[in-house]
């Protein structure tokens, strides 16, 4: 149970902290401007939208807390990705998908 929250916890925290660094994050650091950025935090919102509209369905399948861990490890891993490539730097707005 304690689990469960603590996890749950830092998914709100993850969600509302993308939405508030990732725009600065590639403004700065990738040197993109507003525009681009900005499309960039849309499309994550959208993938986000999405990935809680189907992973309810995954979720009743896969189990709570199981799927919790997976999504949450492969989040972890498109928002490394896009921090480490500016090439590869959309792999944050797919990120979204997974932050259920």
């Amino acid at each position: 149970m304690w689990l469960f929250a603590i996890m749950l916890g830092f998914y709100v925290a993850s969600e509302l902290g993308v939405g508030n660094w990732a725009v600065t994050f590639l403004r700065e650091w990738y040197k993109m401007d507003n525009t681009i950025s900005s499309l960039y935090l849309s499309i994550f919102f959208a993938t986000f939208t999405l990935g809680r509209l189907f992973g309810g369905f995954i979720v009743e399948k896969v189990g709570y807390l199981r799927s919790l861990s997976v999504s949450s490890l492969c989040a972890a891993v498109f928002i490394a990705i896009g921090m480490l490539s500016k090439s590869l730097a959309f792999s944050i707005s797919i990120s979204g998908f997974f932050i259920q």
